[in-house]
């Protein structure tokens, strides 16, 4: 039975020995541009955290996730690479931070110019509700001090939830919203946090009061205005900006346990701290939770894609625009492969590579820059077709959407639906051959058993 399972372990590690995340649900992901041996910037995503199933490690079995994972993009489709920072991966670079977020799922994360921020989630194992935030070092990655535990240094800290919402924005604040709270009661709540009062560590350790009635002036989370609509939960949010200029949160969907879906488009205007619903004209997107909503610089819209509509099996891959300048949605009609039908899944504005590394953000985009931007969907769940309730363990495709070309462009496939039994290196007994046996096995000992019986009746004396 050993040498099965170690044949078992080596062919899936040749199945695997293309690097990429293991399949899974609610990964949470940031676009940010990487540093590169042309001293040019180069694009880059890096997506941590979910739930799903790792072949190797967990025997099959779902398990929260805590690696992380660095997508490198390239001038075609087969040029993206995926290289393993941290975690349990197959190939690639294996650090050992000094400390780095616990297993978690229905997490929350963002990246502002300087850092990537995770808060929050549902950790399966202990059924704990996280309230923790995490800073990630984007110069330091691939480093021991790449994650920095923040729950000393910030105070005013937002209460633990999962199902929430994060994001960032390139003036270095994030925003924490909605969720479920450890009570299980959903939260409307808002917290902003200003990233950049927060101390270095080096800064924070030298300023370490000597005395204990002198404590430091710590940065805080601020609170925000609440939401005025109904509470709701797995709503998509994403940080973008009005052609009038100003800042907002913007957030589409969501439900409240799972009696009511939504169809409404909020915007968060940062600059005066009020929510505003906006208006829409024409036919709008199907009520929905667990979508993705990302907003493209360079066409000034939001696009929404996928999630799950009011029947709980019922996943979508429909791919919506809404204009920022009109105000309407427009269901769109890409070409190309479209992603299958998903929900829980990841999905990040990906910008081509537009300036050298160190300099300050690319310049405004420009009407012709549409070839520059794309959309990048990654993982997620899907659904069993004509099986209700019946969910897949989980993706690990890459899907990008050429946003002025309109067209999906497959990047890769899902490698989730694997037939473990195909697998088994030759000379080894797969777990079918070993149940066949058994049951003839034991089917041959009760025939042999019922002739023993048979037989003593027959010939026992009368």
């Amino acid at each position: 039975m050993i040498s099965v399972c170690h044949a078992k372990k080596k062919a899936l590690k040749e199945h695997f020995r293309v690097p990429s995340p293991f399949c899974r649900k609610d990964p949470v992901s940031a676009f940010f541009y990487c540093e590169h041996e042309q001293e040019q910037k180069r694009e880059c995503m890096i997506t941590t955290g979910g739930r799903g199933v790792d072949p190797i490690h967990s025997r099959g079995s779902y398990a929260d996730f805590k690696d992380l994972w660095l997508l490198k993009g390239g001038s075609s489709p087969d040029s993206f690479e995926w290289s393993a920072i941290q975690g349990k991966g197959i190939e690639g670079t294996q650090v050992k931070s000094k400390s780095s977020p616990p297993p978690r799922d229905q997490s929350a994360g963002g990246a502002t110019q300087e850092a990537f921020y995770l808060f929050g989630g549902y950790q399966t194992s202990g059924s704990e509700y996280k309230g923790d935030l995490w800073q990630l070092d984007l110069k330091k990655i691939g480093k021991a001090s790449m994650w920095r535990s923040l729950d000393i240094e910030v105070a005013n800290m937002p209460t633990s939830r999962y199902a929430h919402n994060l994001i960032a924005t390139p003036n270095n604040e994030i925003l924490i919203w909605g969720g479920y709270n450890s009570s299980s009661l959903c939260d409307p709540r808002l917290w902003r946090l200003n990233t950049s009062t927060i101390p270095t560590e080096e800064e924070y350790w030298q300023e370490f009061p000597h005395e204990p009635d002198d404590p430091i002036p710590l940065p805080a989370f601020t609170d925000g205005a609440k939401f005025p609509g109904a509470c709701r939960v797995s709503a998509a949010a994403d940080y973008a900006i009005l052609p009038t200029g100003e800042e907002v949160m913007a957030v589409f969907g969501g439900r409240q346990k799972h009696v009511k879906f939504y169809d409404e488009l909020w915007f968060y205007h940062l600059s005066n701290n009020s929510w505003v619903r906006a208006g829409a004209s024409g036919p709008t997107p199907p009520p929905r939770d667990h979508a993705t909503l990302t907003f493209v610089r360079e066409a000034a819209a939001l696009y929404l894609f996928g999630g799950r509509a009011q029947n709980l099996s019922a996943v979508l891959n429909d791919l919506w625009r809404y204009s920022l300048a009109a105000g309407t949605w427009t269901r769109l009609a890409p070409g190309g492969a479209p992603p299958p039908p998903r929900q829980r899944h990841s999905a990040v504005a990906w910008h081509r590579n537009l300036g050298p590394v160190g300099g300050e953000d690319p310049d405004p985009p420009r009407p012709d820059s549409l070839g520059n931007a794309s959309v990048l969907v990654f993982g997620g769940e899907a659904f069993v077709p004509d099986q209700d309730n019946v969910p897949v363990k989980g993706l690990n495709d890459l899907h990008l959407y050429l946003v002025g070309a309109d067209r999906w462009v497959e990047l890769s496939r899902s490698r989730c639906e694997l037939d473990l039994e195909a697998l088994v290196a030759p000379g080894g007994l797969s777990r079918s051959r070993v149940l066949i046996i058994a049951v003839v096995l034991g089917a041959a000992v009760l025939l042999a058993a019922a002739i023993c019986v048979s037989c003593y009746f027959c010939w026992k004396p009368r």
